[in-house]
């Protein structure tokens, strides 16, 4: 089995899974504030498209990993706020959780990986969006204590996967999959990729749709998706965990805010436990190879000083 052994060696494969990660980000333009807003009243769907694609080619690549390896899933159990009853009390933390990040990706026009991919292309304004998220983790480090010493806030149900409540291990995610590539099908039918792309500026006339070149202004959603899924394989295989970057964002503070506070271990120990180990660190290599692959990108292409000039002129976007 292969195993990252060495901090030095988890930042070395994240730096090259966060560049690939980030080049495929920036090639589907879909880490653009205007995508992500246009996404959200559904009037371009290249997100969709996109994450659905890695979402399948992911969750494909884990089942062959799991079933012909000793690698398994360990799934996050369920959040709960602390009060309520029944799905509420146990994903109640999940359910307002991911409403507060909707709407801040609207609000920002970035998401926690995506913001890296902004940073890399030269987006405008997303070192505001970046340095948010950190004050949000020093913020949320002190709360977590505070509440969960006066409530039961943070507790976890046992996690539970739709592949074992259904006892189907190959069934259920084949026919998710399938289900999926309905719905991508559907969204390309309705609007292609070249139409979406045009509505963001972007010159998508001169290429063929599975013919993407690296110096390309896009690629096809559904090819970037596909990069970005094939990104779990390693990932699942090296740490055992899939591909994310929001845990960046507490280690770094982890790392630095101790300078601040000296007793951050006792005040904040949410900021401290994400700092002990080589996922961690692999996670924050992961965030700046995103900017490097996202920046290598938008370079290639010539277009960094487009989205720096252009990217937040579509003020109606909920129109």
């Amino acid at each position: 089995m292969f195993s990252v052994r060495s901090r030095g060696q988890g930042v070395a494969l994240g730096l090259l899974t966060g560049a690939v990660f980030g080049f495929a980000l920036e090639k589907s333009k879909v880490a653009l504030p205007t995508a992500i807003r246009t996404q959200m009243n559904f009037s371009n769907n290249l997100m969709l498209k996109m994450f659905l694609t890695a979402t399948i080619v992911g969750m494909l690549g884990i089942l062959i990993i799991e079933r012909f390896t000793t690698r398994t899933r360990s799934p996050k159990a369920p959040v709960s706020l602390g009060f309520g009853s029944g799905f509420f009390r146990t994903f109640g933390g999940n359910i307002v959780g991911g409403a507060t990040l909707g709407v801040g990706m609207v609000i920002s026009g970035a998401c926690p990986g995506t913001v890296f991919a902004q940073i890399g292309a030269g987006v405008q304004n997303a070192k505001w969006t970046l340095a948010g998220g950190y004050v949000g983790a020093i913020i949320y480090g002190y709360f977590e204590k505070y509440v969960k010493d006066r409530s039961s806030y943070g507790e976890r149900a046992p996690a539970q996967t739709m592949d074992k409540v259904t006892s189907s291990p190959i069934a259920f995610p084949v026919a998710f999959a399938v289900l999926l590539l309905i719905v991508i099908a559907i969204a390309e039918a309705a609007r292609g990729f070249r139409d979406e792309l045009g509505s963001l500026s972007i010159d998508a006339s001169q290429f063929a749709t599975l013919a993407m070149e690296i110096s390309s202004p896009a690629w096809s959603a559904v090819v970037a998706g596909s990069v970005i899924g094939l990104l779990q394989i390693p990932s699942f295989l090296m740490l055992g965990s899939p591909l994310g970057t929001s845990t960046s964002y507490v280690t770094l503070t982890g790392l630095f805010w101790g300078k601040v506070d000296s007793n951050v271990s006792s005040n904040a120990p949410y900021l401290q436990k994400y700092t002990e180990t080589i996922k961690h660190f692999w996670q924050l290599s992961v965030v700046i190879g995103v900017v490097l692959g996202s920046w290598f990108s938008s370079t290639l292409s010539g277009i960094i000083a487009h989205y720096a000039s252009s990217v937040f002129t579509h003020p109606t976007f909920l129109c």
